[in-house]
């Protein structure tokens, strides 16, 4: 037998197996799941930088991702402002989980004036993509009443 194959020692697989478990993976510009895994690892600051990268060059999954954690403040500032561009810039391209976010900012004037056409607007063309959470009704308005 080569001694490629030769029997690692058995704490050596331990480290082995806790270093490809804890290390998010190599970062490959381009690629949003790479943002991904470096957000669960807590590395947010890095995965804001990629995602912020990839969302100027049209990547509606980054334009989503950078919506929601301004939105809510994880791991960074919460800035509404922000969230609201970063959602209409994927609610334009077409994301229904983005029109949604957007409508609702809308609905209850967070980052954005509340209008409640613009935001029956976009709940709309969520619905026509068939995207409804619970608490939307077949109309495409919150169920509030």
């Amino acid at each position: 037998m080569s001694s490629v194959y030769q029997r690692m020692p058995v704490g050596r697989c331990w480290f082995v197996a806790v270093l490809f478990w804890v290390n998010p993976g190599p970062v490959v510009a381009g690629d949003f799941a790479a943002g991904e895994r470096l957000y669960r690892a807590g590395e947010t600051a890095a995965a804001v930088t990629l995602w912020q990268q990839l969302a100027r060059q049209g990547d509606v999954d980054a334009q989503l991702a950078l919506g929601y954690v301004y939105a809510r403040g994880l791991g960074i500032e919460r800035n509404p402002q922000r969230a609201a561009y970063w959602y209409r810039k994927a609610a334009e391209a077409g994301s229904p989980d983005a029109q949604y976010e957007l409508g609702l900012m809308y609905e209850v004037g967070e980052g954005v004036p509340v209008d409640p056409a613009e935001a029956e607007a976009w709940y709309g063309r969520a619905v026509a993509q068939d995207f409804c959470p619970g608490e939307l009704d077949a109309s495409g308005r919150l169920g509030l009443d």
